[in-house]
């Protein structure tokens, strides 16, 4: 049986590519490679000053030995994410980072070298019911949301239903990409 997708209203230019198409269309300029690179600079001179290293305290935390400050760890989602990357100013929204994926990935480095996170973190861009036939939709200052009625209510709803693929269905492959990224930067 074939994936079952739902209908994404407002979908942004990159929504539904794979993996292997984000990876071969989403290049860095020199001006973006630039802005990485201060916000990466400000992240090390974060942990520089610190008297232990992000991953010193998570183990001194999980080991319950003494750390020098709590850890500083949120789950925030790409909203407040967009808020650090333009200075508060409530201009760039969060569906250009459903959109954008660099938008993602730059809003993500900045809140990190702003707040002096431990770590960086997203959360998920999209619940993903539109994989399973549900439809959603984008929201200027929010994360996709579904929209009607749920496509999958009972357990025989679930028969003869194929898994979508995260590296070609839907929001995943801009999320495995984020991810990847970051890892990579």
């Amino acid at each position: 049986m074939a994936v079952k997708l739902g209908k994404m209203k407002g979908a942004g230019p990159y929504y539904g590519m794979s993996l292997d198409e984000l990876k071969a269309s989403l290049t860095w300029s020199p001006e973006e490679e630039r802005e990485i690179e201060r916000y990466c600079g400000k992240i090390h001179k974060n942990i520089s000053e610190e008297e232990m290293t992000p991953m010193e305290r998570f183990k001194a935390t999980m080991e319950g030995k003494q750390r020098d400050r709590l850890v500083v760890e949120t789950f925030f989602h790409p909203s407040y994410a967009m808020r650090a990357l333009d200075g508060f100013a409530d201009a760039v929204k969060s569906i250009d980072a459903y959109f954008y994926p660099k938008l993602l990935v730059k809003s993500h480095l900045a809140t990190t070298a702003r707040y002096k996170m431990e770590r960086m973190f997203c959360g998920p861009i999209s619940y993903g019911e539109e994989l399973f036939g549900t439809d959603s939709m984008f929201i200027e200052n929010g994360n996709p949301v579904h929209e009607g009625e749920m496509s999958i209510k009972t357990i025989e709803d679930l028969e003869g239903l194929e898994a979508p693929d995260p590296t070609k269905h839907g929001m995943f492959a801009q999320y495995l990409w984020f991810c990847q990224e970051t890892r990579r930067i």
